[in-house]
């Protein structure tokens, strides 16, 4: 279900009141949601926008501290090729979540940054390929 017109904005007013120019939000919005667009925002991204613009980004500073931290989080597309290539060698999230706790010490994949999550794919790729050799 698609964010509703007042979901949209409400987040534009909060950004408002907060200092916050429109590519620092956009670039925040992706990050948290992985979506580049307000209008491609579900209800529930909406909301939980709403919820960070209301709570954790009290000014301008602390949006851009919290931006910088998700900025590092693994992408939506990172976690795609994960599951593709999880896929690929037959292994459930359980196997996956071991992967990733035994090589970085974090069980949930979504809490990767980015440069984990790309050292998780070289080592799933390079199982996928000791498998078809």
């Amino acid at each position: 279900m698609k964010a509703t017109t007042r979901q949209i904005r409400m987040i534009w007013a909060l950004s408002r009141q907060r200092g916050i120019n429109e590519a620092a939000l956009r670039e925040w919005v992706e990050a948290a949601s992985g979506q580049a667009s307000l209008r491609r925002l579900t209800a529930g991204q909406a909301s939980h926008v709403i919820e960070g613009l209301q709570s954790g980004a009290g000014d301008a500073n602390a949006f851009r501290a919290q931006l910088a931290e998700l900025e590092d989080r693994m992408t939506a597309a990172q976690a795609r090729l994960i599951d593709r290539l999880a896929r690929s060698l037959g292994w459930e999230s359980r196997r996956m979540a071991g992967l990733a706790r035994h090589m970085y010490g974090q069980a949930p994949r979504e809490s990767l940054t980015r440069h984990q999550a790309s050292g998780l794919i070289e080592a799933l790729k390079a199982m996928s390929r000791r498998r078809a050799a």
